[in-house]
């Protein structure tokens, strides 16, 4: 084969839940169970390499499971950085939920993450916690230790130490959002000076979400009073309180926020090389139309990754990007 194609993204690239089964830490201990993963029938069955097969291309695989946008970033930026790396053929990035970040793996949180590992019996090391990297073995095309912690709701367990609450509290969805929407440009930007050819694709709905934002800002931005029932703009803030609500719809419009967040939008729907099929569409069974199959934890399953890399190699012939 003649090329690499890379590819970057979270637990669907990655390929979560293919060829994984029941495993223990401890032997018939429950408390220490996990999900092992046979890694060659997962990297056999994931997209990136059906899709890299089509395409006459070697797959090279640096997602990660649990991870951000902002991971995504980081490696591919230190990927392009590194002059040994050759360019690929073909880079494909997989967005995901807006709403997951990155911390930096500091001194202060691997003394307080050491802590919490010594009161398990887990041979789970700090670096492998800070990282994240859930469903990546040391098989995987990725270094499983990293210097920054992946951040998502669904993993408070392994950070108890470390006030959990208070990494979410100062977040915003729409703020999140419009960090997305930057660091899609700013990709755009790099993979253009290296000459290096892209697609991404959106599994999360996240389009649908930015429009959704919109529509809040524009209610606000109308509104005279500025009291807006708390049932509107659900996307902007969950407060109940009439006076808080108002107070920071005040605060949003004097931001010029509606201007600066459409105008992110209408930059990134412009750049062609950003698919406009909604994948999460095929993982969902509520809808009948375009369901094609899921795992139980809500990860493609083998059919939907085949279907998935079928798509994505049509769209990028009928965009002419290969």
């Amino acid at each position: 084969m003649n090329g690499v194609l890379l590819s970057c993204g979270c637990s669907m690239t990655l390929g979560a839940e293919l060829g994984e089964f029941k495993d223990y830490f401890v032997p018939n201990d429950k408390t220490t169970q996990f999900r092992n993963v046979d890694g060659n029938y997962r990297n056999e069955h994931r997209f990136p390499t059906l899709l890299a097969k089509k395409m006459g291309l070697s797959s090279h695989n640096i997602a990660k499971g649990g991870s951000s946008n902002y991971r995504t970033v980081r490696v591919l930026r230190d990927y392009f950085a590194n002059d040994e790396n050759p360019i690929p053929s073909m880079t494909l990035v997989q967005l995901t939920d807006a709403s997951r970040f990155e911390i930096h793996g500091g001194d202060e949180l691997c003394y307080d993450i050491q802590k919490h590992m010594d009161k398990s019996e887990a041979p789970v090391s700090m670096g492998a916690v800070i990282a994240g990297g859930i469903y990546s073995p040391d098989g995987d095309d990725i270094n499983p230790i990293e210097e920054y912690g992946q951040i998502m709701a669904t993993m408070g367990e392994q950070w108890d130490e470390v006030g959990w609450q208070s990494l979410f509290k100062y977040q915003s969805y729409p703020h999140t959002l419009m960090d997305l929407m930057r660091q899609i440009l700013s990709l755009v930007d790099m993979f253009r000076q290296a000459q290096c050819r892209f697609y991404i694709m959106d599994m999360f709905a996240l389009e649908g979400q930015m429009r959704r934002v919109i529509g809040d800002l524009e209610t606000i931005e109308k509104s005279e009073n500025l009291f807006i029932p708390k049932d509107s703009c659900q996307f902007i803030t969950l407060h109940s309180n009439a006076n808080i609500r108002k107070k920071y719809f005040t605060y949003l419009k004097k931001t010029n926020m509606l201007n600066n967040f459409r105008n992110l939008y209408n930059k990134v729907m412009a750049v062609p090389e950003l698919s406009s099929i909604r994948y999460s569409e095929f993982t969902d069974k509520k809808n009948k139309e375009k369901f094609v199959g899921v795992m139980p934890h809500g990860h493609p399953d083998e059919k939907c990754h085949s279907f998935i890399a079928d798509t994505i190699y049509n769209d990028m012939k009928e965009k002419r990007l290969w």
